[in-house]
């Protein structure tokens, strides 16, 4: 090809035609997002529920004149306030992570002068040179190459690189329309390249076609600015039951108020009555639990290396029903490793603890001659990796040897040759790999001995391996090459160049070809080898002698515990589906090795483009494997299960992650190898990219999501005693007042520690891993919970009404009557507190079941009810009166027997349906 540098094609453009182009369409980065005034966020978040919860409970104790507990409550409108902040700050750090990752640095051509600028700064139309190891600045269309391969896995998630095309005046038009309709990267032979992947080989020069949001890198980050995270199932319940339950609170508040006022003619004191049902009804424990139960199963996942990004997540996480998990990176390692091998006769499968039989040797000889020294190929490094594990010290390995010429590969012969010299014997060995069909035609096989060696290619491609062929060839120092070439038939990258000029631009632009052809050899020898090339060599690397050497077996292998983790995924009711940007042949095989089910059929992202999204919610019910998908379709897919109401996990380590993970119910991101973009998108980062990590945070989760729960039912069933006792009394006006706002505050001492640190530290249930989620359409916290969690406070009530009554009838004075009837009340909490602990153990089993919380939590209230008995000052806050031991006693009695009937229920009930459902 005759390359004329000083054409208007390859001078560039002038420096006030970037700058006019640069203010018409902006920098070559992602836009910023407009961030949200600080007015904005509060305006939100003052409109939850849980907000105006937290703010009117805080001023009802300040109002009662309890400042700390008061205090302590608006705190958490800040922490609210705070969560918020940090949300919208997550999402400017994905979108500025995207935006450092497309600004590289670029060496452009302008005015016919190499130039390096800031990525940001190219504009399209721009010619730059790219050259191995440099990141792509821009979406753009290859003008001119030398062996360009490209690895594109952070936009498609395939791990192996991809071969890339000049744009030739044969395609130009075709193309040019084609890029018009979206040319979606990955797939070998094309002539374009994508902002953000990585050169592993070669060298080219390109013409920029799009830059910022415009590059498929930029429409990703578009995507994910424009998804909308929904609020968590639970949030949204929580939300609703608060505002039911305020708007009771507060409705009950004020009749008690008027009753208490009309009755006994006492405005004040039916004022205090009123803030104390109110206090009583008004679940003020809700958003402690939620925060408090959110916060240290965080740090409790964090243990597990799961680093938790949005707490929200963990309880979501233990009602997952699917997990998506992108294959490369994540079920695998994303690096090539040689797995099979086959010298012409027989195969070998490569076991890294194995031995390596000698017969094999030679494919990884001439496999590594054929490579690069310091190759950032994948395949190359896994060659290289065979070499350093099994061949050194012997007599394979030829660092003496001089390279002194290179065939690239080409759209015409998939194949690349090296040529060496010894330099004791001068003899000359030829190494080539490639495509199989390559190196069958340069051996020129034909025949049986080719259909043989083709079935032995179709064989590793059916199980999923990348192929390769290795073949040799063997030149004696006075033999002749092949046949005789004149040094017309012979071309010379200088023969390209009609100047000096041009050649100081191609020398710039080709470094790395001519560096490769001369790195091994001394300053003495570079004339001598360079007349070789030029004359003694055949121009093409087809009319060497070859010999077929072997066939190399590449995959990307699977991580170590991910079978195991699949399958207790499966036993835990969760679906696994893989999606990637691989080869259908080589997902379906991946699938099978980790024990995916219905790992025989795949939809293809072509298929995926095609249907619509009702139709792919239907598809996608029997469908567990996603191959060739682009980022949009991942997006798709996700919206598809949750359409089919589904609770999303998402898992991914790539850009073309970053949408999916942010639209998922719960975006689980890889911390190694995972990119910003991806890990700012995330909820979860998993530390140590190990799947696995993945099954311990979901067991966490449900250990959370149960315990939130029995928390839950725990908060309900106390409530029901102390609003009873709160509001009886009220409508009978000769009965003394149990209740004031002191006893409240009392109760709550032994309340919110009891939920937040009692509930939070109990194990797991042993069951945990082998029920299914809860159904999506099934509440959190349902009628029933709650009716079962109001049947206990009842009965509660029924027993400390009973004690109540019965002190009044046998003549006991108003303060000795509120002593025994408050002192039954703990009796019952406590009570309530160990039965709640478990809904599947019996109370004997849950006494001996350690949880070291217990004992201070019980202890301390039980400390301060003796104190409270016994202190005149306490007696006089409290107005109580001293009562006996054995009175005490029957108090403790009378309230453990309101859990009997729920300890009968658990045994014969739950107990058989628990297998199924759990406590859910």
């Amino acid at each position: 090809m005759k390359i004329d540098f000083k054409s208007s094609e390859f001078r560039g453009l002038t420096e006030q035609d970037a700058q006019e182009k640069i203010r018409i369409d902006g920098y070559n980065e992602l836009p910023s997002s407009k961030p949200r005034s600080i007015f904005s966020i509060g305006f939100e978040v003052a409109k939850e529920p849980m907000f105006l919860l937290l703010v009117a409970s805080g001023t009802l104790y300040l109002i009662i004149g309890d400042v700390q507990e008061g205090l302590l409550l608006l705190c958490f409108v800040f922490v609210v306030m705070g969560i918020e902040f940090y949300q919208e700050k997550k999402t400017e750090n994905a979108l500025n992570a995207l935006k450092d990752m497309a600004s590289p640095r670029a060496l452009v051509i302008r005015n016919g002068v190499e130039r390096r600028i800031a990525g940001r700064e190219i504009v399209t139309g721009d010619i730059f040179v790219l050259q191995e190891g440099d990141r792509v600045p821009a979406d753009a269309v290859v003008l001119y190459s030398v062996n360009l391969m490209a690895d594109e896995s952070l936009l498609t998630g395939e791990s192996v690189a991809v071969r890339k095309s000049e744009w030739d005046d044969i395609k130009n038009n075709n193309i040019k329309e084609s890029y018009k309709h979206n040319v979606q990267p990955g797939g070998d032979d094309m002539p374009f390249v994508y902002s953000g992947s990585m050169i592993v080989q070669g060298n080219a020069v390109l013409r920029a076609t799009a830059t910022g949001k415009e590059t498929e890198i930029g429409k990703i980050g578009k995507a994910l600015e424009e998804v909308e995270e929904e609020p968590t199932r639970l949030k949204k319940e929580m939300g609703l039951l608060v505002r039911r339950l305020a708007i009771t609170g507060i409705s009950m508040c004020l009749l008690l108020v008027v009753v208490y006022t009309v009755t006994r003619g006492d405005l004040l004191n039916g004022f205090l009555a009123g803030i104390t049902l109110a206090m009583a009804m008004l679940p003020e424990e809700f958003p402690v639990v939620l925060t408090v139960f959110l916060a240290i199963g965080a740090w409790r996942i964090s243990k597990r290396h799961v680093l938790t990004r949005k707490p929200a997540a963990v309880e979501t996480l233990g009602s997952a029903t699917v997990l998506c998990t992108d294959k490369t990176g994540t079920l695998t390692q994303n690096k090539m490793a040689v797995t099979r091998l086959y010298n012409g006769t027989k195969f070998h499968d490569v076991v890294k603890t194995g031995r390596f039989p000698e017969p094999f040797h030679e494919i990884i000889e001439f496999g590594v001659l054929s490579s690069q020294i310091n190759p950032f190929d994948p395949m190359e490094k896994a060659i290289k990796e065979m070499e350093t594990d099994y061949l050194l010290n012997t007599e394979h390995i030829h660092t003496d040897w001089q390279m002194v010429k290179e065939y690239p590969l080409s759209k015409s012969m998939l194949a690349m040759s090296r040529v060496f010299i010894n330099s004791e014997t001068k003899e000359k060995t030829i190494a080539a790999k490639g495509a199989p069909e390559a190196i069958f035609d340069l051996c020129h096989l034909g025949g049986n001995i080719k259909s043989k060696y083709s079935k032995a290619t179709k064989e590793m491609a059916a199980s999923g391996l990348r192929v390769l062929g290795v073949a040799k060839a063997i030149i004696k120092e006075n033999s002749a090459i092949v046949k005789d070439f004149s040094s017309k038939e012979g071309i010379s990258i200088a023969d390209d160049f009609s100047s000096k000029e041009d050649a100081k631009i191609a020398g710039t632009l080709f470094a790395k070809e001519s560096s490769a052809i001369t790195r091994d050899l001394s300053t003495k020898d570079k004339e001598t080898s360079e007349m070789m090339n030029l004359k003694l060599l055949p121009a093409d690397q087809h009319d060497f002698n070859f010999k077929f050497v072997g066939l190399i077996g590449l995959s990307d292998p699977i991580r170590d515990n991910v079978q195991q983790a699949v399958k207790e995924c499966s036993q835990a009711g969760i679906r696994v589906i893989m999606i990637t940007g691989d080869y259908p042949v080589t997902a379906l095989n991946i699938a099978q090795e980790i024990g995916l089910k219905h790992n025989e059929i795949s939809i293809t992202g072509d298929e995926l483009q095609s249907m619509s999204q009702e139709s792919l919610s239907d598809r996608i019910k029997d469908v567990n494997v996603f191959a060739r998908v682009v980022p949009e379709q991942k997006l798709k897919i996700v919206n598809s299960l949750k359409k089919n109401g589904e609770v999303v996990a998402m898992t991914g380590d790539g850009v073309n992650d970053a949408p999916a993970l942010k639209a998922a119910d719960i975006g689980i991101a890889m911390g190694e190898k995972g990119t910003d973009v991806a890990r700012e998108s995330a909820s979860l980062v998993l530390m140590d990219d190990n799947f696995s990590s993945i099954v311990g945070a979901i067991r966490m989760g449900r250990r959370i999501f149960d315990n939130l729960q029995k928390a839950l039912g725990y908060i309900f069933a106390i409530h029901v005693p102390i609003a009873g006792l709160s509001l009886m009394p009220i409508f009978f006006k000769d009965l003394p007042l149990i209740l004031w706002p002191v006893h409240i505050v009392f109760l709550e001492l032994v309340i919110d520690p009891a939920c937040s640190i009692i509930f939070e530290a109990e194990e797991e249930e042993s069951n945990i891993m082998t029920r299914p989620p809860g159904q999506i359409d099934e509440p959190f916290f349902g009628m029933d919970k709650i009716i079962m969690s109001c049947t206990q406070g009842l009965s509660a009530l029924c027993v400390v009404v009973l004690v109540y009554a019965v002190g009044l009838h046998t003549g006991y004075g108003e303060k000795e009557v509120r002593a025994l009837t408050f002192t039954t009340l703990i009796a019952s909490n406590i009570a309530l507190i160990l039965s709640n602990r478990s809904w599947t153990k019996n109370i004997f089993q849950i006494l001996i079941t350690p949880n070291r919380t217990v004992k201070w939590v019980v202890g301390g209230a039980l400390v301060f009810l003796v104190l409270s008995l016994e202190v005149p000052f306490l007696l006089d806050l409290f107005r109580f009166e001293r009562i006996n031991f054995f009175e005490v006693l029957l108090c403790a009695m009378a309230g453990s027997t309101t859990i009997i009937w729920f300890e009968i229920y658990k045994c014969f009930k739950l107990k058989k349906t628990w297998g199924v459902t759990g406590i859910r």
